[in-house]
């Protein structure tokens, strides 16, 4: 219930965006490249990760043009919290990489309702006005491995440097 409030409200305030789709290019390569060829400053990418589930809890992870992470996290029983850390820009730069490499605003999952009990973990990238979110079954996190390198990459952050 948790996870339908957060995306219902991400969707009426436009906050979600589309994934490429077959035949439509995106735009969001080329405005990563313009971050890491420094043509556009950094403070215009928004990175979202969201794995939260109403039954099981999960994590959040935002990451601002800023540098600004902000780690939100809650077990089943609803404990939780919230944390933030700083990513200086060569982590930033790593997370730009990332997202090229492994081409995070396509859409590979075919859309579908959700089955019960089904979690889905969600990306989100915005970059100026452009915006992309996909998602991938959270049970299949580990076999697609792309957006689990993401929220890797962003939970790497957050621990003791």
């Amino acid at each position: 219930m948790m996870r339908l409030a957060i995306v219902l409200a991400a969707v009426m305030s436009g906050g979600i965006g589309c994934p490429a789709v077959a035949g439509q290019e995106s735009p969001l390569p080329a405005l990563l490249q313009e971050i890491l060829s420094h043509a556009r400053p950094a403070t215009d990418l928004r990175v979202h990760y969201t794995d939260m589930s109403g039954l099981y809890g999960g994590d959040v992870f935002a990451l601002d043009g800023s540098g600004t992470l902000v780690h939100t996290f809650r077990d089943r029983r609803g404990q939780g919290g919230q944390t933030s850390h700083p990513v200086s820009p060569d982590g930033q730069e790593q997370v730009v990489r990332l997202l090229l490499a492994i081409k995070a605003w396509e859409q590979r999952v075919p859309d579908a309702p959700m089955v019960p009990d089904e979690s889905r973990a969600y990306l989100q990238i915005d970059v100026g006005s452009a915006s992309s979110n996909i998602w991938e079954r959270y049970s299949d996190l580990d076999t697609g491995n792309r957006i689990r390198q993401v929220s890797d990459l962003l939970r790497s952050f957050t621990r003791s440097r």
